[in-house]
């Protein structure tokens, strides 16, 4: 695989003119965001994509190695299709079969032989992993992963034993949908909400396929590689009780000066701009967070910071007012009041719920897209969620149901700790008023009894 110079897949793709301007919009003008990303968590339907990628980590040892190149065709992308609306479908096949040209064009730039399923496979993971973690891999990463891959493939007894037919299966499917991904990353990069969706769908493929924690995973020149991370312990329950636990994100809460808003545009429903306060984290040191969402980076808030600089600013008191420096200078914050950390041991009761969305009835089209989150909680500690999406076009109806799932739940200061009764364990930037939970900010979204 020869190097470039440019760094992160989806800046190579660019350069290539495989953009969603040129790819998902030439193809498929009218398609709400919504309606394209329904179908993607049950996406990788190969029975040999999903058996192989989950041992990948520990190849077996010995025995027949075998090429990974590809010859033939399969119905990959007729079958990608027919997962949406039968009125969609042709446009679909359509732009699945482009992917596959397009990621032709690519095999050529970065000197990877045409067919190869190793080729394809190192494009999926790369792709899901720079969506879900919000990253680019160095282009210099992507020779290392590839022999790595190639390695691995090669002498996999499911693969070694599967017929020619099913590796290439393999190869047009992860080729594909990691065209696709990149595409969608492309496209949503104005669309907050289905952008994080996206990232949902692609951290559900890393924890699926490779069997770990995403947040474990690296990609660098070393290859892929997947650290072992301990799960934070649970707080025992006499520590939340008398609230003596010392956790990390009790000490970050320590730094905080409070949560101040500042005002910004969004997009709802049928495209229709509104105005909505988004929260700004006031460290005492001066420092200022414009993503609380940063609060929950498993890796800290310094790794949080050199991952996304710009999420960073600085802030004052002036004149009786709090101000945030922006590209212009100093800017008053629009809100005065400063949000308190809750005090320990603080819970919530009720169904909070978000709705969002985009379209294009605003400026005179046809196209809703609604998109909504749930959490419940109650004050024993226990949480759920669920939510789902949607859209209404000319002839078109589309929707999709996210399952519900829940566990325990604790508020330490700013830090939402999620438990899923599944093991998993999250960490979200929470901001409510102890004195007044109508609405509570969870990642910087506002969520409404």
């Amino acid at each position: 695989m020869h190097r470039t110079r440019r760094s992160g897949l989806f800046a190579l793709l660019l350069s290539l003119g495989l953009s969603s301007s040129t790819i998902v919009h030439a193809q498929s003008p009218t398609a709400a965001h919504a309606a394209l990303l329904a179908p993607l968590p049950d996406a990788v339907t190969s029975p040999l994509a999903a058996r192989i990628l989950r041992d990948l980590r520990q190849p077996p040892a010995g025995g027949r190695t075998i090429s990974t190149i590809t010859a033939g065709g399969s119905d990959v992308t007729r079958r990608l299709a027919d997962a949406y609306p039968a009125p969609q479908r042709e446009r679909m096949r359509q732009m699945f079969d482009d992917l596959l040209a397009g990621y032709a064009k690519l095999e050529t730039v970065l000197g990877i032989p045409h067919g190869d399923a190793a080729g394809a496979v190192a494009l999926f993971v790369i792709a899901s992993f720079e969506t879900c973690r919000d990253r680019a891999v160095d282009s210099q990463a992507y020779a290392p992963v590839l022999q790595q891959l190639r390695r691995a493939l090669g002498s996999h007894p499911a693969f070694v034993g599967a017929t020619d037919a099913q590796r290439r299966e393999l190869f047009e499917q992860l080729a594909a949908l990691g065209m696709f991904i990149g595409a969608m990353r492309s496209e949503l990069a104005r669309d907050p909400e289905q952008a994080a969706r996206l990232r949902e769908i692609t951290r559900a493929y890393l924890t699926q396929l490779l069997g770990s924690d995403p947040d474990a995973l690296q990609i660098d020149t070393s290859g892929v590689v997947i650290a072992k991370r301990a799960t934070p312990p649970p707080i025992p329950a006499r520590a939340r009780r008398d609230g003596s636990a010392a956790t990390g994100a009790f000490a970050v809460a320590e730094t905080i000066e409070g949560v101040g808003f500042y005002t910004v545009t969004k997009m709802g429903v049928g495209g229709y701009p509104y105005m909505v306060p988004e929260p700004i984290v006031l460290f005492r040191n001066g420092d200022a967070l414009l993503d609380v969402a940063g609060l929950g980076d498993p890796g800290g808030l310094d790794a949080h910071r050199t991952a996304h600089p710009d999420e960073w600013t600085r802030w004052r008191r002036q004149d009786g007012k709090v101000e945030r420096m922006t590209k212009r200078g100093w800017k008053a914050l629009e809100w005065k009041k400063l949000i308190p950390r809750p005090p320990r041991g603080f819970t919530l009761e009720g169904h909070y719920a978000h709705l969002s969305g985009g379209g294009n009835v605003a400026v005179g089209g046809n196209v809703t897209i609604a998109v909504w989150r749930n959490y419940h909680f109650d004050r024993a500690g226990y949480f759920s969620s669920d939510g789902g999406g949607g859209s209404v076009s000319p002839g078109v109806t589309t929707s999709a149901q996210r399952a519900a799932a829940g566990g325990r739940y604790e508020i330490a200061g700013y830090t939402l700790v999620l438990r899923y009764d599944d093991g998993r364990v999250e960490q979200r930037g929470i901001v409510v008023d102890p004195k007044s939970t109508d609405t509570v900010w969870i990642d910087g979204t506002a969520y409404t009894k």
